[in-house]
């Protein structure tokens, strides 16, 4: 027998609903409360990472072009970085009051800009592609 199981919408969803759980208690119960059930909600909202993270890692292995693909992941990051940032106050100017880029966007970014990274060296490393800079760069 045939067991149910999650097609990609219904994950993004329930990620989607984990992650504005997780937003909606951040907001509303500032500073991190500590009784059980807020407690319990920051936990169902930190499933929402994970998540997303694996339909980033399968939208860089099935995308046709990867370069568009970590350019629409970096342009996502920094409109969200502008968003996190009017909605809590915090100054637009990137390490003025803290060393660490908030929102969550741009570690994915990051990891996508590395795999394409490496999978370019190694390509370098074999002797597939030029071994330049400027050419892992284009």
């Amino acid at each position: 027998m045939k067991q149910a199981a999650l097609n990609g919408s219904q994950l993004k969803a329930a990620a989607l609903a984990a992650m504005t759980i997780d937003h909606v208690v951040s907001v509303v119960f500032p500073g991190y409360p500590t009784v059980w059930w807020i407690v319990l909600l920051h936990l169902i909202g930190r499933l929402a990472a994970p998540i997303f993270w694996f339909f980033v890692a399968e939208g860089y292995h099935y995308t046709h072009d990867r370069r568009k693909y970590a350019a629409r992941l970096l342009v996502f990051a920094v409109i969200g970085h502008f968003a996190y940032n009017f909605a809590f106050g915090i100054p637009f100017l990137p390490f003025q009051t803290s060393v660490l880029i908030r929102p969550a966007c741009f570690g994915p970014c990051f990891g996508v800009l590395q795999r394409w990274a490496s999978r370019r060296a190694r390509a370098c490393l074999s002797g597939r592609k030029r071994c330049s800079f400027w050419a892992s760069v284009r």
